[in-house]
């Protein structure tokens, strides 16, 4: 009896407390972004968010398989409840997924020089509600120092270190009157958060 009592003092707050199981689905990519640039961002990305004890990640190559054997492909992940499909399928209680784009611009003669930025666009998703958790989307040089943007990118994600946040985070909260994020809101939150 004495046994019985022990096991569950040591195995009940695990049970009750267990962490949320987090996925990260390979994000798209544009062709312009090298392969070693997406994936220097996106393994940086990812074990920054690995790094955070909040949550269990599961695994790469476990996702890569368990998308395969459900017979899902990248086209098929458009919204948050297309995330919530593949969370499921996952077995996780949210999903991280988006893009990395590199966009560049040539300016009119007579200067006509190229400027060229790379734009990481992240969203977390609930797979129970289907509804969207948090978005950021942030852009950077393409001299900008890529470690530190994703990292960055996957703070805000989680809502870590709230002194990294620039102001162009977007909140994906309550939405003024023309369809556009409230950042009255997201201040005010912010300010409550802090």
């Amino acid at each position: 009896m004495q046994r019985i009592f022990y096991f569950f003092i040591l195995f009940l707050p695990s049970i009750l407390w267990a962490t949320p199981k987090l996925a990260i689905l390979p994000f798209s990519h544009n062709d312009r972004i090298t392969e070693r640039y997406y994936l220097l961002m996106y393994s940086t990305f990812s074990k920054t968010v690995e790094a955070d004890p909040g949550y269990s990640l599961m695994g790469y190559d476990d996702t890569v398989n368990a998308i395969k054997e459900a017979g899902l492909t990248e086209k098929q992940l458009l919204t948050s409840s297309d995330a919530a499909v593949f969370g499921k399928a996952l077995g996780v209680d949210f999903v991280i997924y988006g893009n990395i784009a590199l966009n560049t611009t040539t300016l009119p003669l007579p200067r006509g020089f190229t400027i060229s930025n790379y734009v990481m666009n992240v969203f977390m998703a609930d797979v129970e509600t289907g509804h969207l958790l948090n978005h950021v989307a942030w852009s950077i040089s393409d001299q900008s120092n890529f470690i530190q943007f994703s990292e960055s990118i996957a703070y805000k994600l989680l809502w870590k270190s709230p002194g990294v946040y620039p102001a162009e985070v977007l909140y994906a909260g309550p939405r003024d009157g023309n369809g556009g994020f409230n950042r009255d809101d997201f201040r005010a939150r912010m300010r409550d958060f802090l």
